[in-house]
């Protein structure tokens, strides 16, 4: 289950934002791939992602998976496995080292995770990210292809 939170630029003293939960995966990416659109058009420059907890299990190690579609346009899935609750640290680079993202920086329950990651605002390239948790680190290269 996804969710989104409407924010009014002109509040006053009524609470007059909307909230929209999305249970279908496909139909949320479609509403995530149509909110960066506008995002973008409207003049946003943060990278937009979002993070789900995909099933109840909790795995058995500390994992990070390939990026599916890799190589992708604009936007890929990166999955990750905690088999313990951990500070996470999710960043992605450029082949330069600069940081072009940070995914996820904070503490998370076990259990595994997708993040979905918009390269809307990055040149066509390799980039690598790194996965850092429970004392495990992992880099893998994701490639953007315009």
């Amino acid at each position: 289950m996804t969710g989104s939170h409407n924010w009014s630029s002109n509040a006053e003293n009524s609470n007059n934002e909307n909230t929209l939960i999305i249970k279908s995966n496909r139909i949320a990416n479609l509403y995530l791939q149509e909110f960066s659109s506008r995002y973008t058009e409207a003049g946003g420059t943060d990278i937009l992602l979002g993070v789900s907890r995909v099933g109840n299990e909790v795995p058995t190690s500390f994992s990070i998976s390939q990026n599916y579609p890799n190589p992708f346009n604009p936007t890929t899935a990166i999955s990750f496995q905690l088999s313990a609750d951990s500070r996470v640290l999710l960043t992605v680079y450029d082949l330069l080292g600069r940081e072009v993202a940070t995914l996820v920086n904070r503490e998370m329950a076990a259990g595994t995770y997708r993040v979905s990651f918009d390269g809307t605002k990055l040149s066509s390239g390799v980039y690598i990210y790194t996965f850092t948790a429970g004392g495990f680190s992992e880099s893998k290269k994701m490639v953007l292809l315009r």
